[in-house]
């Protein structure tokens, strides 16, 4: 069946029987996506105190 002859029921359907199938293989992210991640809790940790109040911005205007 081509997707593009498809109503939107059917293509919900078909992305659900995906999502599914793709739950049932229970894949593992690849090692590397944690340190990833890692690296980038260390860039939000270490750039906190660079938090900026919404009315702050606002004040400085758009640059």
């Amino acid at each position: 069946m081509d997707i593009q002859s498809m109503t939107t029921l059917e293509k919900l359907q078909a992305m659900e029987q995906l999502w599914d199938s793709l739950e049932e293989a229970s894949a593992e992210p690849p090692a590397w996506h944690g340190a990833v991640l890692e690296q980038r809790r260390q860039v939000m940790k270490e750039s906190s105190d660079r938090e900026v109040e919404l009315s702050a911005l606002k004040a400085r205007g758009a640059r």
